[in-house]
């Protein structure tokens, strides 16, 4: 039987009874039709997770009762910081979520050039918060027991040059020189539907960036993102 699994932004304890009547609530009571007794999942993202039940129903909320803690490890031992170029709408939840279940430990929302970069700052606001919902259904599901850090959404020249001392690759169909990576900290940068103009791939050269092609066929930026992760994981990381 499937265990759900549900992440709270709050200190956790054995023996501890929290009253949820928010989202999580909703998703257990209305989607996954939960009943009194049956075990669940419980995590916040520090590390662990704990054994709970659900103690009682309501009609529009559950109280559920924590037991044993359960020392979990699914991190890979790749720091992975993924930095996506801002995908439309849902192409780039999919990259997100993805990513999450590739095992990534950061990620940072990247204004390209051939992407939208002139919004407003609460439309950038509204999509971050959006974006970390994204992230936290992923982690439930994948069963990861830590939240990977979304970062504020950044100009990508403005991100680049800060990357002192890390390896970083980029994924493009037209060039090929990387080598093996120095340390198991490693960015991955993914560039937007309309891939990255020339300005860029100079400051990429500037900044010795390795490249790494991911084969002769023209990936979605979304593909790309798993194609990519999969690539990286498989050869420095757990997969």
């Amino acid at each position: 039987m499937h265990i759900p699994r549900l992440y709270l932004q709050q200190a956790l304890a054995p023996g501890l009874e929290l009253a949820l009547t928010d989202a999580a609530a909703h998703h257990l009571l209305r989607v996954l039709k939960v009943k009194p007794g049956q075990p669940i999942v419980i995590f916040n993202g520090q590390g662990g997770e704990y054994r709970a039940e659900v103690a009682a129903v309501e009609r529009v909320s559950l109280v559920v009762r924590l037991s044993a803690e359960q020392v979990v490890n699914r991190e890979s031992p790749c720091q992975l910081h993924l930095a996506q170029a801002i995908l439309h709408s849902d192409k780039m939840d999919i990259a997100l979520q993805k990513a999450t279940e590739c095992g990534v430990s950061d990620i940072t929302p990247i204004f390209s050039d051939y992407c939208q970069q002139r919004q407003k700052a609460e439309l950038i606001a509204k999509k971050q918060q959006h974006w970390q919902r994204v992230i936290i259904s992923a982690t439930e599901q994948c069963g990861r027991d830590r939240l990977p850090t979304v970062h504020p959404a950044t100009l990508l020249q403005a991100w680049l040059p800060q990357q002192t001392g890390v390896t970083t690759f980029v994924f493009h169909p037209a060039q090929s020189n990387a080598m093996m990576p120095t340390s198991s900290n490693i960015n991955l940068l993914i560039g937007p539907e309309g891939g990255w103009s020339q300005q860029e791939i100079n400051l990429f050269i500037e900044q010795r960036c390795l490249f790494r092609s991911l084969g002769p066929r023209i990936l979605r930026a979304e593909t790309a993102t798993v194609a990519a992760l999969t690539l990286l994981q498989s050869q420095y990381g757990d997969m």
